[in-house]
């Protein structure tokens, strides 16, 4: 499992978004790679086809937003007459409302869990009020609650001092030079257990002053200044394990996988990059005359942007793998076979993308499709990509064995990017407001 750790604590935490980033954790795929380039003509005349029709539509109301879990979607409703928006939650399959809840300005509602919604600030700030996801019925409220991890059911929340900073840290260019300008080792931290039913605290930690603490699955990860690595049961808080880094410092940023944590030290130029188990410093990265810095893309391998495209190297000693010209991120590998995409930093929502599977190795293409446009990824080494097609919109998903596409879904016109999730096989996508749901084939 690859976590990045941002470090922007004070923000409430909300259901991954429909396309992976270039930081977020890389996924698993298992697939039997064959080796093919497909065209885009090859698309428009070899696609397979299913049943194009969604089970069902909502566009009497512009909808503004979703999202999905436990068998449920989440939308957000224009209110025609009404400052704010209409919160509905739906049963998935079928569409029905099962409750709704008005909101005012700069507030939302999202999924803290499969089972429980909260109403909170657009900004994280204020207080918080907790929902029954499949009832509507209030749970519990607090001033404040900042997830940062889930164990069971119990919510661990960063407890921030008043006044803290909503980015607590941040990472900033000049003249070349790696620049931390903020840090957060420096800002007394606490963390919460919260029983998701009764709001009631479970446990609290305070880590020591000047470390920095991340919740992952595996436990409450804590960087201390000596360069101690703790790790703590979500469930108690309880220290489960030492690990002993041959780094100490402030902590301006760091990121962490199974194998390697990546360390940006405050005062200090470069990247350090070193064993979790060993504590030993791997390899460094050194700022060179332009913003790039290498980040963990997927789970086999850390990524490197320029002017011309995309750099992979080894995580284990910095080398450079291979270069692929035209594509800026990588978001899924088995550790044979890496998918790439250019995300359009800048370019207009509804443009374009290539997508490639490559040798994990070699860089070198195994199939490419051009044409459409990434939405999101599936589990069963899937992808759903999206082109415009007569004035609306239709949706495939790739094989990604062959690079091969089967139409499933035709959306309304499409003048802005597609907004999907996806939950219980089913697929739910938002087009110029209106609301398409299809069951994935």
């Amino acid at each position: 499992m690859r976590v990045v750790i941002e470090l922007d604590l004070s923000v409430p935490w909300d259901p991954p978004e429909p396309v992976v980033p270039p930081r977020r954790r890389g996924r698993r795929w298992v697939a039997a790679v064959v080796v093919g380039l497909v065209s885009a003509a090859v698309l428009a005349g070899g696609a397979a086809r299913v049943g194009m029709e969604p089970v069902y539509r909502v566009d009497d109301v512009r909808i503004l937003d979703l999202q999905s879990s436990g068998g449920r979607i989440l939308v957000s409703r224009y209110r025609p007459d009404a400052p704010g928006t209409l919160a509905e939650v739906r049963r998935l399959r079928d569409g029905r409302v099962l409750w709704s809840l008005p909101l005012a300005v700069g507030q939302r509602l999202a999924f803290l869990n499969e089972r429980v919604v909260a109403r909170m600030s657009d900004d994280g700030s204020g207080p918080v009020t907790v929902f029954d996801a499949a009832t509507g019925n209030q749970l519990w409220e607090r001033p404040r609650l900042s997830l940062s991890g889930r164990a069971g059911r119990l919510l661990v929340s960063e407890d921030l001092p008043d006044g803290s900073p909503q980015l607590p840290t941040y990472i900033v260019t000049d003249g070349g030079t790696l620049a931390p300008v903020q840090l957060p080792g420096l800002i007394q931290r606490r963390y919460l257990a919260i029983d998701e039913r009764t709001g009631e605290t479970v446990w609290t930690f305070e880590p020591p002053s000047g470390a920095v603490a991340y919740a992952r699955d595996d436990g409450l990860w804590v960087l201390n200044p000596d360069g101690r690595l703790e790790t703590r049961d979500l469930a108690t808080a309880a220290l489960i394990g030492t690990r002993q880094l041959a780094w100490s410092g402030t902590v301006s940023w760091y990121s962490m996988s199974d194998h390697e944590v990546m360390v940006v030290t405050a005062g200090k130029v470069g990247t350090d990059v070193y064993d979790v188990e060993t504590g030993r410093l791997l390899w460094r990265w050194a700022a060179a005359d332009d913003d790039s810095v290498p980040y963990p893309c997927t789970d086999t391998m850390y990524c490197l942007r320029d002017d011309t495209g995309l750099a992979a190297l080894d995580p284990r000693t910095g080398e450079r793998r291979w270069h692929l010209d035209g594509y800026n991120g990588a978001f899924a590998d088995d550790g044979r076979t890496v998918l790439v995409t250019n995300f359009g930093f800048g370019s207009a929502p509804n443009a374009e993308q290539p997508i490639a599977a490559v040798d994990a190795r070699t860089g070198r293409k195994l199939w490419e499709i051009t044409g459409w446009r990434l939405t999101m990824l599936l589990e069963g080494s899937r992808v759903v990509v999206w082109r415009e097609d007569g004035g609306g919109a239709v949706l495939a998903v790739v094989n990604l064995g062959t690079g091969r596409p089967t139409l499933f879904g035709r959306a309304t016109a499409a003048n802005r990017d597609l907004s999907c999730v996806q939950n219980a096989g089913m697929l739910a996508c938002v087009a110029d407001g209106a609301l398409s749901v299809w069951h994935l084939p």
